[in-house]
């Protein structure tokens, strides 16, 4: 059998890409940018997040996210200011616009992840998942890996 894993991969991100870019275009947001908002109103419990924790839990260079974190600044959705942790970096809160949207937001990600994994038995979504997760871990750096139990 031919191994065309890398270009359905490719074909798969592209897809869900374009469909989370339909859902989120009528909030002003690209998928990207919707990701990041997701991400920071989840875990508006921590202390602080800041860019470094993003570029992190994405694998995204400083340059990528500088330029995501800028979009959603300019557009209201977060606020920067200076770290508590680490003074070369802003920690990054949602604004009140975006907590309006936190519901909104949540449903189009869950919807787009449940659009892709529909025809899928519980017990395939969790292969799924960790078979997509090994193949992460052997792209990524070392330091970069994760815990397959991590969801």
């Amino acid at each position: 059998m031919e191994q065309r894993i890398g270009k359905m991969v490719l074909q798969l991100a592209n897809e869900l890409i374009k469909k989370r870019n339909e859902a989120s275009s009528r909030f002003n947001l690209t998928a990207g940018q919707m990701t990041f908002l997701v991400f920071l109103l989840r875990h508006q419990d921590r202390p602080e997040i800041n860019q470094l924790d993003i570029e992190k839990e994405f694998g995204l260079t400083h340059q990528t996210v500088t330029g995501i974190i800028s979009r959603l600044k300019s557009k209201g959705f977060v606020i920067c200011s200076s770290s508590e942790r680490d003074k070369r970096y802003k920690a990054i809160r949602p604004t009140s616009q975006a907590f309006a949207l936190s519901e909104e937001l949540e449903r189009l990600t869950q919807e787009a992840d449940a659009l892709m994994t529909q025809s899928m038995t519980e017990v395939e979504q969790s292969a799924f998942h960790d078979l997509l997760q090994v193949a992460m871990n052997h792209l990524m750096k070392p330091s970069e890996a994760r815990n397959p139990n991590d969801r």
